[in-house]
């Protein structure tokens, strides 16, 4: 058999317009994809990194005061090096009900976290 003749063989009893009514482009709704946003990426990034400094064991022979205050040092130069809006984000995050970042931090230790990224913000004027 003559392989040129085999599509038309296919199609020839074929009666065009008798199939299934095709949706219109009204009737269909497609949401696109949701890309998430640069901000929450970087929000994840920086609550990561603040869990990092956080959750870090002390180094070999430093006292749990010293492991203490160097974590705030780390957390305060991490805060220092966010843009205003970063800073914001991550204080309204870090406030929220459902926060587990600073979840591990007694009471005292995790107002002063909150007190130094508020007083980050203010000693920028504002920041970026």
């Amino acid at each position: 058999m003559n392989e040129s003749h085999l599509p038309l063989r296919i199609l020839g009893n074929v009666t065009f317009g008798g199939g299934p009514k095709r949706p219109g482009r009204d009737d269909v709704h497609v949401q696109p994809p949701r890309k998430p946003s640069a901000t929450a990426n970087m929000l994840s990034i920086i609550e990561c990194e603040v869990a990092r400094i956080i959750e870090a064991s002390p180094e070999p022979g430093e006292s749990l005061q010293r492991a203490f205050d160097r974590k705030e040092r780390e957390l305060h130069t991490l805060f220092v090096s966010l843009t205003r809006a970063e800073r914001m984000t991550l204080q309204a995050s870090l406030t929220g009900e459902r926060n587990d970042v600073l979840a591990r931090l007694t009471g005292e230790r995790r107002g002063r976290v909150l007190a130094r990224l508020a007083e980050t913000a203010r000693a920028n004027g504002g920041g970026q």
